[in-house]
């Protein structure tokens, strides 16, 4: 897997690059640090949260993990974060161990997110939570894609672009973006459910 992802390092230029130490069902992508020139670091569990220490010394931490013993750092310095999973979708969403570490630490990082999974292990879509935070780019033994999701739904209304006119109880007009569309909303009376005309 580290031979798929050093072309694609090179193109980027990540200088500081979080990798993780593997558990023994995890990819095992520490070889990059002899491969590929950055600055490297390692997460350690701290509480409910991940801290980020430049690779160095590791000792046994909790979930089997070996953990680095250096001092943290900010994870603001990080330009590229390579997280590990069980397996990952084609939206980039992940299927973890179940605790969360990962999702909380990427809402807050704004480097580059990269998931790396055995192509047998990239499925169309996984079970996700409203608090699940995909990746950015899934490696595979075929190289690196960046990671396609499906365009957002519409969103809610804003304020200002609240009903205009209401010509009867059971017709309104929105003003959407710069398009006006009329939406026709028959009301039940029987019990008061609203159904689309």
């Amino acid at each position: 897997m580290g031979a798929a992802l050093l072309p694609w390092l090179r193109e980027r230029g990540f200088r500081h690059i979080l990798l993780y130490h593997p558990l023994p069902h995890e990819l095992n992508l520490l070889p990059l640090m002899e491969a590929y020139p950055a600055r490297y670091y390692l997460p350690k569990v701290a509480g409910k949260e991940l801290t980020v220490h430049p690779f160095g010394p590791l000792a046994p931490g909790p979930f089997g993990l070996l953990e680095p013993t250096t001092p943290p750092e900010d994870p603001l310095v990080l330009d590229l974060v390579v997280v590990p999973g069980l397996a990952f979708d084609r939206e980039g969403y992940r299927l973890g161990h179940g605790q969360g570490f990962y999702d909380r630490f990427l809402k807050e990082v704004r480097a580059a997110t990269v998931g790396v999974v055995p192509q047998a292990l990239l499925f169309p879509a996984l079970p996700r939570d409203p608090w699940d935070v995909p990746v950015d780019h899934l490696a595979t033994e075929a190289g690196v894609e960046a990671v396609k999701r499906p365009a957002p739904g519409p969103g809610p209304v804003p304020r200002d672009l609240q009903p205009v006119v209401q010509e009867a109880p059971d017709l309104q007009r929105r003003r959407v973006a710069d398009h006006e569309v009329e939406v026709a909303v028959a009301v039940d009376v029987a019990d008061g459910q609203r159904v689309a005309a």
